[in-house]
């Protein structure tokens, strides 16, 4: 889908004849027309006149870029200059065009302008990817060195209440304060092990569970 931006209604009604029949266009007035649009729609290219009032060209190139809309932009002028064109590039144009426009020109550029733009947005999913992956490596790797301080003195407290169930296997009351140790010593590793398990990239399996006592000790 193509958005042609032109104040010269002759002019846009040109651009839209070249362009239907191989794509979608829509065509407004103004840069602020265009913005208005962007904000409701994506389009896949702009394709906006140099001279507008208001809202020039370049100017819209830099309000594309900076709101990061998704799409890419060329500038049509009548009036091109080495300067113009390098400046439109700096500021994030994908190209520009010379008036009055060649058919054919128009057609390769915003094919070849389509393709970059889809390859940048399937280097941007890749790159979200790696991140997430990234992400999830160093949270597996902080999970690791944090269950392995736990461990440590959840081991010791564990061995130190059972040893004490052992040599004071008279009392009582200290047999239920010491089992409750235990028990609460064996969930707090199990916590520990679940927390591990959560940042391991392991196949997913489905398996049945008790729904009710999962519940229960929830």
């Amino acid at each position: 889908t193509i958005l042609v931006v032109d104040d010269q209604f002759s002019d846009r009604e040109l651009v839209k004849d070249i362009l239907e029949g191989d794509f979608v266009v829509e065509a407004v007035g103004s840069a602020k027309e265009s913005i208005e649009k962007l904000n409701k729609k994506q389009y896949d290219v702009v394709l906006a006149d140099l001279m507008m009032p208001e809202i020039d060209g370049l100017q819209l190139v830099k309000i594309v870029k900076e709101n990061n809309y998704d799409t890419e932009i060329i500038i049509m002028t009548a009036y091109a200059t080495v300067e113009t064109a390098a400046e439109a590039i700096k500021l994030g144009a994908y190209d520009y065009l010379t008036k009055p426009l060649n058919k054919q020109k128009v057609l390769v550029v915003l094919k070849n302008c389509i393709e970059a733009h889809n390859r940048a947005k399937e280097v941007k999913l890749l790159q979200q990817k790696i991140f997430n992956i990234e992400k999830m490596l160093t949270i597996s790797q902080f999970s690791a060195s944090i269950a392995h301080q736990l461990r440590n003195p959840l081991f010791v407290i564990l061995s130190t209440a059972t040893y004490l169930t052992e040599k004071y296997s008279q009392d009582k009351e200290l047999l239920d304060n010491l089992a409750l140790i235990i028990r609460n010593s064996q969930q707090a590793d199990k916590i520990i092990y679940s927390l591990l398990r959560t940042t391991e990239f392991d196949e997913i399996k489905l398996e049945k569970v008790p729904l009710n006592e999962t519940v229960r000790q929830t």
